[in-house]
């Protein structure tokens, strides 16, 4: 591997000598287990919304009843995904678009569109020199910039994101 290479791959986060194309495999299925989690939840909250007996869903899902009422509790606090949206939240809407499951121009429509969190404004001299930021709140602006590192969205798309959002700020 040459010197280039290795750089490029420690600008992406990962070991000098992984690529991210041998990593690509592995975000996909974790991505695809996220949301198979969170569909498997909201559909869990439905069925419970629509008032069937936890010991129902339970037999009817093939899960032993004495573990699924926390099943339950857990789905029941999945938060909902906002109409006009494919997910509940930036990072949802990422892996969602990484995956396939929505259009490039879907997750751009979605992104540019959706009410960011806007981190509280700190006092100017509230930080040391180096002192650490403190972390971004959900579902903010960050969440895409972090969805461009991790590689479940794309340069292009994160940029065209980008500069529609800070646009539509400017107006």
């Amino acid at each position: 591997m040459s010197d280039d290479t290795e750089e490029a791959a420690n600008v992406s986060g990962l070991p000098a000598k992984m690529r991210d194309d041998e990593i690509e495999g592995v975000r996909r299925v974790r991505a695809a287990l996220v949301l198979a989690q969170l569909d498997y939840r909201r559909e869990i909250a439905a069925l419970s919304q629509r008032g069937y007996d936890v010991a129902d869903i339970a037999r009817a899902v093939g899960v032993p009843g004495y573990k699924f009422a926390e099943t339950v509790r857990v789905a029941q606090e999945t938060a909902p995904i906002p109409e006009g949206f494919s997910g509940a939240t930036v990072r949802e809407i990422c892996q969602r678009y990484f995956l396939g499951q929505i259009t490039q121009e879907q997750v751009i429509h979605e992104l540019t569109t959706w009410d960011y969190a806007i981190p509280e404004p700190r006092e100017l001299g509230e930080f040391e020199e180096y002192e650490e930021l403190p972390p971004s709140p959900p579902n903010s602006l960050n969440d895409v910039v972090q969805a461009c590192q991790d590689g479940v969205l794309d340069g292009t798309t994160y940029e065209t994101i980008i500069r529609a959002v800070m646009k539509r700020r400017q107006a």
